[in-house]
């Protein structure tokens, strides 16, 4: 939810609070129709807002799983291609496996491919072992890789739900513009007689402004333009 979102949103509670009032009298049966329409598409509302929240803080794991990636490349994947490209070269298998994604390839891609890796080396252990690898290298590097590949289907699956949940919160935010739309109609002849009412559902329905810096206004280019000076 962006920053306006929010804003129509705080005037939607406003607004549906104010409806309720006793100083809004009696209503006909379309106008608390529209309330409770109203009502309900916040409550939505905030539901998508806590989606979004939810995906975007599963989001914010990428930064680490970013680190796992190029850890996996670099300390695990890199020194057993070194290893075993010169000595396994006419291994049946393993020329496609003895390869190092680029740099900046997907973590899909480094995953997968330390899993290759993982695959085309097992049968290989003892040459690892008399490099000095330890036996849990192999097996950590594809547990690493796991944990990448599953950390990267988290991340779609948020991706997929903020987007989702923008969407609904966008079309939510219409409707409930429109529940507003039809009560303020209802209620056009009691905002015209009364000024007290219709200051109080002014200050309910606005949507206040944004805090911040304003925008700098851009200079006029004619005042820009030195004067000649009259002699």
């Amino acid at each position: 939810m962006d920053n306006r979102q929010r804003r129509m949103l705080e005037a939607l509670m406003r607004t549906h609070t104010a409806s309720g009032q006793p100083y809004v009298g009696e209503q006909p049966p379309l106008f608390s129709r529209m309330r409770t329409q109203l009502g309900e598409s916040i409550t939505r509302i905030r539901a998508h807002q806590q989606t979004q929240m939810a995906a975007a803080s599963t989001l914010t794991g990428e930064m680490s799983l970013d680190q796992l990636r190029n850890r996996l490349r670099r300390e695990r994947m890199m020194p057993l291609v070194k290893v075993a490209k010169p000595l396994l070269k006419f291994a049946p298998g393993t020329v496609a496996a003895l390869r190092i994604p680029h740099a900046r390839a997907s973590s899909t891609d480094v995953a997968s491919a330390a899993i290759r890796l993982f695959d085309a080396l097992k049968p290989h252990h003892k040459l690892l072992a008399s490099a000095g690898y330890s036996k849990d290298f192999l097996l950590q590097m594809r547990k690493e890789a796991d944990i990448i590949a599953l950390a990267v289907k988290r991340s779609d699956k948020a991706r997929q739900k903020r987007a989702h949940a923008t969407a609904s919160l966008t079309a939510e935010l219409k409707k409930a513009m429109d529940a507003v739309t039809v009560m303020e109609g209802i209620l056009a002849a009691k905002l015209a007689k009364d000024p007290v009412f219709r200051s109080r559902w002014r200050v309910a329905r606005r949507v206040t402004a944004r805090i911040g810096r304003p925008k700098k206004r851009r200079a006029d280019p004619a005042a820009a333009q030195p004067q000649l000076k009259v002699v």
